[in-house]
């Protein structure tokens, strides 16, 4: 076969192997070559400039493709285009209010919860008759509340009463054990915040010795849930991991945040 039906269709990518195929077939176009540009250095130079070329191109196509559908998943992953809460979880429930917020808010039953997707807090009003208790799982959408009146508004965290602050952190791992697929789709997600530091570093408990323990073993295959990420990487609980870098994100005052919205 001549070499425009053979070289321009091998996969070989070794510079020296393709010179090599293109030096011995290159007796096929004996005979058959125009004055210009027949001198066989020339045209081995010219077939490997084209197949370089193609092979350049074809990676510069795969790359484009890995970029697109990488930019899909992490838009699916870090969705907070919906600026609300439509759950949220129990921390403490006041019967009577705050006694120093008693003027400030209509009457009716305290709550403070904790957002289930943004870990908003939250301060609202209890219907009448309604008594919640902590880990209570309520809807606190923008129409037919089943339990709640109205939303105050929301709370810093040094506005939690004591006993919330004190279910905090078991409400919050709850909740990432309830949405265990999307904090695994962050593990096998999440990139490189600066040039020096990857956004896992961020996770209590998780330094550079893990962080690339869970880069090449996602990049081997994708995690499937947290005991997986736990055997495979060889790192303390996840979902307690997760948990804490959610209390560290609450106060407002830390850089970056990976699951809370700034205020």
């Amino acid at each position: 076969m001549c070499l425009r039906n053979n070289v321009l269709e091998s996969k070989k990518t070794n510079k020296r192997e393709l010179i090599k195929d293109i030096i011995q077939q290159e007796g096929c176009n004996v005979g058959k070559q125009t004055p210009q540009n027949n001198h066989p250095q020339v045209r081995i130079q010219n077939r490997l400039f084209e197949k370089v070329v193609d092979i350049r191109r074809e990676i510069q196509m795969r790359g484009h493709e890995f970029s697109r559908r990488r930019e899909e998943r992490r838009e699916r992953a870090y969705d907070f285009s919906k600026r609300y809460e439509e759950y949220a979880y129990v921390l403490d429930y006041l019967p009577h209010g705050r006694a120093e917020a008693r003027h400030r808010y209509r009457a009716g039953a305290l709550v403070q919860v904790v957002g289930e997707e943004f870990f908003t807090l939250l301060e609202a009003i209890a219907k009448e008759g309604v008594v919640l208790k902590t880990y209570d799982r309520v809807y606190v959408g923008k129409s037919n509340r089943e339990k709640i009146t109205y939303i105050i508004g929301r709370i810093n965290y040094d506005e939690l009463t004591s006993s919330a602050k004190m279910e905090l952190f078991s409400v919050v791992e709850k909740i990432v054990l309830s949405r265990e697929s999307w904090f695994i789709n962050f593990f096998n997600m999440v990139q490189a915040l600066t040039p020096r530091m990857h956004a896992l570093e961020l996770i209590p408990g998780i330094g550079k010795k893990y962080m690339w323990q869970i880069i090449d073993e996602r990049e081997r295959k994708p995690f499937e849930n947290f005991e997986d990420l736990q055997q495979r990487a060889n790192i303390p609980s996840p979902a307690k991991l997760v948990t804490k870098r959610i209390i560290e994100e609450l106060p407002g005052e830390s850089k970056y945040r990976l699951f809370t919205r700034a205020p």
